[in-house]
């Protein structure tokens, strides 16, 4: 498990994970299991109850998006949610909101991001619509802290390379920009072209 708390996420090992229950909730018969889990270790002072916890199996090896042409969707052109991205040599073109959307876009929807690298790509009069839950500022790529009350201004978003992109334009108003970055570390920008932006 990887629990999100200050001032570094811990990587925690569970030392037993037992089944309790399983839950049927709601008018769609929603399935929920219940488990104890017991820890490798106790847990640090940080920890509090109600706080954000992701299972490792959001943890991949390498996640590589390459030479593809991602257009014309009513959402994100890519949501990715862990660690270990590769998106290079792609064309993102006229999707509703982020090309490129990085971290939890609201509580409990999954992990931060660790080590990505966006690189030699091509974004195209994207993030046309603003209204997605009520974020401030949108971006062709958008890096995502969306978790209150969970979490406020954490920068859990780490290590984050974007690197020789175009993009062009993305000036749908003055909330839109190309590179949208929030609560974040660690992040770096180099060699990108702004076109109409």
């Amino acid at each position: 498990l990887t629990l999100w708390v200050r001032p570094v996420p811990l990587d925690l090992d569970i030392a037993v994970c037992t089944w309790q229950q399983e839950i049927v909730s709601g008018d769609g018969g929603d399935r929920y299991r219940v488990f104890t889990v017991d820890l490798a270790r106790d847990l640090p002072e940080t920890a509090r109850p109600g706080g954000y916890v992701t299972p490792h199996r959001w943890l991949y090896d390498k996640t590589v998006l390459r030479r593809n042409v991602i257009e014309n969707n009513c959402g994100r052109g890519l949501l990715y949610q862990g660690q270990n991205l590769e998106v290079y040599e792609n064309v993102f073109r006229n999707n509703t909101y982020a090309d490129i959307a990085l971290g939890p876009v609201s509580i409990r929807e999954g992990p931060f991001v660790r080590h990505a690298v966006i690189r030699d790509n091509r974004f195209v009069g994207s993030t046309w619509d603003t209204t997605t839950s009520g974020i401030a500022r949108n971006g062709s790529i958008k890096i995502y802290q969306n978790c209150k009350p969970a979490f406020t201004d954490e920068p859990f978003n780490t290590d984050i390379l974007i690197r020789n992109n175009l993009f062009e334009g993305i000036n749908h108003g003055p909330a839109v920009s190309a590179i949208a970055i929030a609560n974040a570390q660690d992040v770096r920008l180099e060699g990108n072209c702004f076109v109409d932006c």
